[in-house]
């Protein structure tokens, strides 16, 4: 019986680059990929999904997903909606480029792809960003450099990381742009205000112009350079501690799977992330050894 999934001209479709970087193109059942851990999309819309999985289903996958190894198998590094849809699509395998690639490149990888594709809303980008400035040590210029934008505009999208959350959520649905959000964070730092302000705009329906006329009408100018430069100087000052870089990586070495770790004036926190019930267990077994590794107990 002749296997579902394997698209057409892939060998026109992979970068000698690649090849010369020792990827390798393989066919994989898509429940041998695990998803990317780094994946700055928060959501993906479902009619756009169906769509794809329609046309995958008529073309099968014309564009290679990229994977790498992982403890578990593979792990998918861009292509998540590609990969999703074959599923639907019920696809026996997926063709996918093998790369040897570490946790910052997989990110920023993930980024590029979906910036391009627009996909990305700009919350999800703002995260993002912060992600590859916190986690992997990156400046503001690297990141811009990595995702092909303006110093200046991923700073901006960066102080929309600065919204309470129900401001954010409406950027991250849709319901009001980055420009709206970006005017709302000159109307001063109380989080009830700028919500109360949010859905002013909202239910009158104002355009961005509006907008900033709007919060200029109830900010003083002092009040407006302040809070400009404070935004400015927050998102320049999110570099990040390399002490806590090298544990994190350390951790992660030791477990198998991605760390967090957030310290405060007194103590802190460790997050470990983990994608399966299967992951879990392994987890478990590991920081929870059987009685039996060290003997029973009378």
């Amino acid at each position: 019986m002749q296997r579902k999934g394997l698209g057409r001209g892939l060998a026109d479709l992979i970068s000698s680059d690649d090849l010369k970087k020792g990827a390798t193109l393989l066919h994989l059942r898509p429940n041998e990929i695990t998803p990317n851990p780094f994946q700055p999309r928060s959501a993906i819309n479902d009619d756009e999904l169906e769509e794809l999985t329609r046309s995958i289903e008529r073309h099968g996958i014309v564009q290679p997903l990229v994977v790498r190894q992982s403890v578990d198998g593979y792990q998918l590094v861009t292509g998540e909606r590609r990969w999703r849809a074959a599923q639907r699509a019920g696809l026996d395998i997926v063709p996918c480029l093998v790369r040897d690639t570490d946790d910052s490149e997989a990110l920023q990888l993930a980024l590029v792809e979906n910036l391009q594709r627009e996909d990305l809303n700009p919350m999800d980008a703002a995260r993002g960003y912060q992600q590859l400035m916190m986690e992997f040590g990156k400046t503001q210029e690297q990141v811009a450099s990595i995702v092909g934008k303006s110093r200046s505009a991923v700073a901006n999208t960066m102080r929309l990381l600065d919204l309470p959350p129900p401001v954010q959520s409406l950027v991250g649905k849709g319901e009001i742009s980055e420009g709206h959000a970006r005017a709302l964070l000159g109307i001063g730092k109380d989080p009830e205000v700028m919500v109360e302000a949010a859905e002013y705009v909202l239910q009158k329906g104002l355009t961005v112009r509006e907008t900033e006329e709007f919060v200029r009408e109830r900010t003083t100018p002092q009040e407006a350079a302040g809070i400009e430069r404070s935004a400015e100087r927050k998102a320049q000052e999110r570099v990040p501690d390399p002490n806590r870089a090298e544990l994190e990586e350390r951790l992660q070495r030791a477990v198998g799977a991605k760390v967090r770790v957030r310290s405060r004036r007194r103590g802190g926190t460790i997050q470990i992330w983990y994608h399966s019930d299967e992951e879990l267990e392994r987890l478990i077994r590991l920081l929870d050894p059987p009685v039996s590794r060290y003997g029973e107990l009378g």
